[in-house]
């Protein structure tokens, strides 16, 4: 990031990681309908990663990326609503109730950080949009992942959507400040810098986006999205791994509470604990 801005990296990490899934797809000869996948795929990309990457950037240039975080943990509440509304996807209770334990315990995590005064409605508001946007896109390519499946394509067109957006926002830059040298910056990238971009494009775009794509053709919005949230408690102890910060009792709490608000929904499929559940324990189907 002291190399290069964020439309740039977001061009450079999303193309890697499209040129990467398409060279794994020739090679095992996957035939799919591009017509099909292709469009939707790619219009969903350009917004999700893509421009949500960049307008999520600008948005906690504007507010504290603790406010940021708290605004994330919403997404299985709002994508559960809105997979209800457009998708007609039931919301269950144990999807429901982990969603509320996970943002409280997002909420515990962040409690602790001290604000630094640079928080704004504005901000704020800049990330919500992000946030809705990603629940968008969510159900879009959950809807693509039960028509058609094909996982390899939908990433494929996806990640070069996302790479599109950031060739547009960078060109787009780059003639209204009449700056001729937008795409030079790539050129400034050292070795360890380039072995971030692949680290970037294979592991966490192409075979994330690939996964995540494969999911949702078994997974519903609401509990696909719970997984999410677990961004910001997995960060916290590999931070103080790999960066020598410290944990408290507080931070451990909330992690367990997050990591059990997403384990809830499978937990709660289990038989020994459905016969738990208000409402059906001793509930037997009486024979004929």
């Amino acid at each position: 990031m002291e190399v290069i801005s964020p439309p740039q990296l977001t061009l450079l990490r999303f193309w890697i990681g499209a040129l990467v899934i398409l060279a794994v797809a020739l090679l095992t000869r996957r035939v799919f309908n591009a017509r099909a996948i292709g469009i939707r795929a790619f219009v969903t990309g350009f917004f999700e990663p893509g421009l949500i990457t960049i307008i999520v950037y600008w948005g906690l240039l504007h507010t504290t990326a603790v406010h940021g975080v708290v605004l994330f943990a919403l997404m299985p509440l709002v994508t559960s609503l809105l997979g209800r509304v457009f998708l007609g996807e039931a919301i269950t209770r144990p999807v429901l109730g982990g969603a509320v334990i996970a943002v409280v315990g997002t909420v515990l995590l962040v409690a602790g950080t001290p604000e630094n005064g640079d928080a704004s409605l504005f901000g704020d508001a800049i990330v919500f949009l992000g946030m809705l946007l990603a629940c968008v896109a969510i159900l879009v390519l959950r809807r693509v992942a039960q028509t058609h499946g094909q996982p390899m394509a939908v990433t494929s067109f996806q990640l070069t959507g996302a790479g599109f957006c950031g060739f547009v926002v960078v060109g787009g830059l780059a003639f209204f400040n009449n700056d001729a040298g937008a795409f030079e910056a790539y050129t400034r990238i050292d070795t360890t810098g380039w072995l971030i971009m692949v680290y970037l494009g294979v592991l966490v775009s192409a075979l994330a986006f690939f996964i995540y794509n494969f999911a949702l053709g078994h997974i519903g919005v609401g509990r696909i999205s719970l997984y999410l949230v677990l961004i910001a408690p997995l960060g916290v102890p590999l931070a103080a791994i790999f960066l020598g910060e410290t944990v408290n009792l507080q931070d451990g709490v909330a992690i367990a509470l997050v990591i059990v608000g997403v384990a809830l929904p499978s937990l709660a499929s289990q038989p020994w604990l459905v016969s738990l559940w208000p409402g059906r324990s001793g509930r037997r189907r009486m024979p004929r």
